[in-house]
């Protein structure tokens, strides 16, 4: 609100589960412990958090940053965007 007659904005992006190093490197370790492949633990646990069952792409996250910072979203501000594969209405 203190921002809306100056022109900045202020969202906040709301990213589900991203294939971060940390992410990652815990999948690898559930499918080592449990001697199953990554592949097989990475479905599953996406499958409890991302209705997609896939990783929230990076590139898509920085694609809605570009945006947000255009003329396009100049009256988009206040907003929590999530970009979570459906995630936060599952």
């Amino acid at each position: 609100i203190e921002t809306a007659r100056s022109g900045i904005t202020c969202n906040a992006l709301c990213p589900g589960t991203l294939p971060t190093p940390a992410i990652l490197n815990k999948i690898a370790t559930m499918a080592a412990n449990s001697g199953r492949p990554v592949d097989d633990v990475t479905r599953e646990y996406l499958g409890e958090r991302q209705p997609t069952q896939r990783f929230v792409e990076m590139d898509a996250v920085a694609a809605m940053v570009i945006f947000l910072c255009g003329t396009a979203a100049n009256d988009i501000t206040g907003a929590s965007l999530p970009i979570d594969g459906g995630w936060s209405i599952a």
